[in-house]
Protein backbone atom coordinates (compact mmCIF):
# COMPACT_ATOMS: atom_id res chain seq x y z
CA UNK A 1 0.00 0.00 0.00
CA UNK A 2 1.75 3.33 -0.66
CA UNK A 3 1.26 6.39 1.11
CA UNK A 4 -0.83 8.58 -1.44
CA UNK A 5 -3.53 5.22 -1.34
CA UNK A 6 -3.63 4.80 2.64
CA UNK A 7 -5.44 7.56 5.22
CA UNK A 8 -2.02 8.83 6.15
CA UNK A 9 -2.44 11.23 3.14
CA UNK A 10 -5.25 12.66 4.26
CA UNK A 11 -4.24 12.98 7.60
CA UNK A 12 -1.05 14.64 6.35
CA UNK A 13 -2.67 16.92 4.26
CA UNK A 14 -4.96 17.81 7.67
CA UNK A 15 -2.43 18.45 9.96
CA UNK A 16 -0.04 20.45 7.26
CA UNK A 17 -2.94 22.69 6.23
CA UNK A 18 -3.46 23.54 10.31
CA UNK A 19 -0.03 24.27 10.81
CA UNK A 20 -0.11 26.71 7.80
CA UNK A 21 -3.00 28.33 8.89
CA UNK A 22 -2.18 28.42 12.99
CA UNK A 23 1.28 30.05 11.04
CA UNK A 24 -0.32 32.89 9.27
CA UNK A 25 -2.29 33.69 13.22
CA UNK A 26 -5.74 34.77 11.98
CA UNK A 27 -8.68 34.35 13.93
CA UNK A 28 -10.84 35.59 10.79
CA UNK A 29 -13.53 33.01 9.52
CA UNK A 30 -12.92 34.20 6.05
CA UNK A 31 -9.56 33.78 6.07
CA UNK A 32 -9.68 30.43 7.66
CA UNK A 33 -11.75 29.47 4.93
CA UNK A 34 -9.15 31.03 2.54
CA UNK A 35 -6.11 29.48 3.97
CA UNK A 36 -8.32 26.03 4.34
CA UNK A 37 -9.01 25.86 0.64
CA UNK A 38 -5.71 27.30 -0.40
CA UNK A 39 -4.09 24.41 1.88
CA UNK A 40 -6.20 21.98 -0.03
CA UNK A 41 -5.22 23.52 -3.61
CA UNK A 42 -1.55 23.13 -2.74
CA UNK A 43 -1.76 20.14 -1.91
CA UNK A 44 -3.57 18.92 -5.04
CA UNK A 45 -0.51 20.76 -7.04
CA UNK A 46 2.01 19.22 -4.97
CA UNK A 47 0.19 15.65 -6.05
CA UNK A 48 -0.39 15.93 -9.22
CA UNK A 49 2.75 17.72 -10.26
CA UNK A 50 5.43 15.83 -7.47
CA UNK A 51 7.20 19.21 -7.60
CA UNK A 52 7.65 21.70 -4.53
CA UNK A 53 8.40 24.32 -7.18
CA UNK A 54 4.86 24.85 -8.09
CA UNK A 55 3.62 24.97 -4.71
CA UNK A 56 6.31 27.32 -3.80
CA UNK A 57 5.52 29.36 -6.95
CA UNK A 58 1.71 29.40 -6.54
CA UNK A 59 2.44 30.36 -2.83
CA UNK A 60 4.51 33.33 -3.82
CA UNK A 61 1.22 34.62 -6.26
CA UNK A 62 -0.99 34.14 -3.17
CA UNK A 63 1.29 36.37 -1.25
CA UNK A 64 1.80 39.06 -4.49
CA UNK A 65 -2.24 39.40 -5.31
CA UNK A 66 -2.79 39.79 -1.44
CA UNK A 67 0.37 42.95 -1.06
CA UNK A 68 -1.24 44.41 -4.52
CA UNK A 69 -4.57 44.12 -3.52
CA UNK A 70 -3.50 46.01 0.24
CA UNK A 71 -1.99 48.64 -2.01
CA UNK A 72 -4.62 49.27 -4.68
CA UNK A 73 -7.73 49.08 -2.15
CA UNK A 74 -8.64 52.68 -0.98
CA UNK A 75 -8.93 52.76 2.71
Amino acid sequence: MSFKNSGHLILGIIISSAIFIILHFNTDIKAIIFFTTICFVFSFVQLKTNSIANVITLHFLANLIIILESHITVK
